[in-house]
């Protein structure tokens, strides 16, 4: 059954989805993302939920009430016992991949290579995901530094610093030849969790033609994988299995390396491929990765905005540093003054020279000029409001929602003229093609909504 974001289901289609997916849908719905991110081998990306626009901790899955299953604004691929759930983009076509996921991942996340390994399988493209995915997470744990953990490590020679152990040096040292079989405890970088980390790195540089542009795709990522390497000296091809069934068994569980056990969970997923073809196993967690999507579509938006003078602040992150939060919006007068007790707005984009702001929207049904009390052409009224109080502070000429659309509902819509100094809301909606399944085809015709919109975006600077 062919499933899809921010999709709902009703009548027949609901029993389908109930005799597929029994145990799955009864675990997943009406539950919060972030009790399966704590519960199950459940990786999401962005591996933190404070980074997302449209998610937080309360967010699910998939919905139910009254009859209806609603899949959420997630994308991706969920397992559990013998049962596979793939949510695939809405912009996809059933049997030609997932083309656009593939394309804003490429784009977020500067991923240098000039086809993507797509491939009409499920689990192989979704394979394919997780390698690109892989750089993103290793910069997340190394953030921390080097992982660092007690090991136990096996000696013989004559530098005699731990404890003798007696059977292997009658073994290994008979006759004596001046060397003494011992073993110390450390506390070192070379442990099971860098180990495993280590092998994901060579498996991805060994087994894909694009495993250098991803470990080469940036500066820290080239940092990072060189100071894993470092780390690992007793790294070993041959000890792949033991590492694997080593980590499996201890997972990291402090909460100060929470994005070590993402990325552990990541790693295993990738070098268990081979095996058992992402969980075609019986263990009874929920396991998989699934994608915010609208995340991914704010990130990629901002990869066409960033050279044409348009801020992007990145608020969104519980920790983020003061420093971070830039460019925000002053509700009150008095909120410049001080710190204490300020009343902050963060837009999504906005530029200050054009006097215009911009907001990514991801929500489907964004193409509808319907009007009712509760929205005005596809917007609800928070959606509204909210750039209404951007244009009020900040006096701007005009406001615009971006979207992607399909044929239905692609280019500028005036919503409508605001009363007071007349400002203007639109919306925009950006052409994803569809029915293309070669990725190459994919990214041209991509090329030109993007020109397209890169016209828009001029046109709002001028007006």
């Amino acid at each position: 059954m062919w499933i899809t974001d921010n999709t709902s289901f009703k009548g027949e289609a609901v029993q389908t989805i109930k005799n597929t997916y029994p145990k799955l849908l009864n675990k997943l719905s009406n539950n919060t993302l972030e009790n399966l991110a704590q519960s199950s081998n459940l990786l999401l990306f962005p591996n933190d939920i404070s980074e997302s626009g449209d998610l937080d901790k309360d967010a699910m899955i998939v919905k139910t009430y009254n009859g209806t299953i609603q899949f959420q604004n997630v994308i991706g691929f969920i397992g559990y016992g013998q049962e596979r759930l793939n949510i695939h983009s809405r912009f996809s076509t059933e049997g030609m991949g997932d083309n656009f996921l593939h394309y804003m991942l490429k784009r977020v996340l500067n991923i240098n290579v000039t086809n993507l390994e797509t491939d009409t399988s499920n689990k192989l493209e979704l394979y394919d995901l997780l390698r690109y995915i892989f750089p993103s997470y290793l910069n997340a744990a190394l953030k921390k530094g080097v992982l660092r953990q007690y090991q136990r490590f096996e000696y013989n020679d004559a530098n005699i610093k731990g404890t003798i152990d007696i059977a292997r040096h009658i073994k290994q040292n008979t006759p004596f030849t001046g060397k003494v079989a011992y073993s110390t405890r450390e506390y070192t970088g070379d442990n099971n969790v860098m180990e495993l980390i280590r092998h994901t790195i060579e498996y991805i540089q060994s087994s894909s033609r694009n495993g250098n542009q991803i470990l080469n795709s940036s500066d820290e990522v080239r940092h990072n994988v060189a100071a894993v390497i470092r780390s690992t000296p007793s790294y070993s091809i041959g000890k792949r299995q033991k590492v694997i069934i080593k980590n499996q068994l201890t997972p990291v569980r402090h909460a100060f390396y929470t994005e070590y056990r993402d990325l552990q969970r990541l790693c295993l997923m990738i070098l268990r491929h081979q095996k058992n073809n992402l969980g075609d196993g019986d263990d009874q967690t929920i396991h998989g990765i699934i994608f915010d999507v609208a995340w991914l579509w704010e990130e990629y938006l901002n990869t066409l905005m960033k050279d044409k003078g348009i801020q992007h602040p990145h608020n969104r992150a519980d920790n983020r540093t003061e420093l971070d939060k830039k460019n925000p919006f002053y509700i009150f007068k008095s909120d410049t003054e001080s710190s204490k007790g300020r009343r902050l707005v963060y837009p999504d984009f906005f530029s200050t020279e054009g006097k215009f702001v911009l907001d990514g929207k991801y929500k489907k049904g964004l193409d509808n000029d319907g009007d009712n009390k509760d929205s005005k052409g596809g917007l609800q009224r928070n959606d509204l409001n909210q750039m209404i109080t951007y244009m009020y502070i900040q006096k701007y000429r005009s406001a615009s929602v971006i979207y992607p659309a399909t044929t239905k509902g692609q280019g500028e819509t005036l919503i409508g003229v605001l009363n007071g100094y007349g400002a203007k809301i639109f919306k925009y909606g950006l052409m994803i093609p569809q029915n293309i399944a070669d990725f190459a085809s994919f990214e041209s015709a991509m090329k030109k909504s993007e020109a397209a919109f890169g016209n828009y975006i001029n046109k709002r600077y001028n007006d």
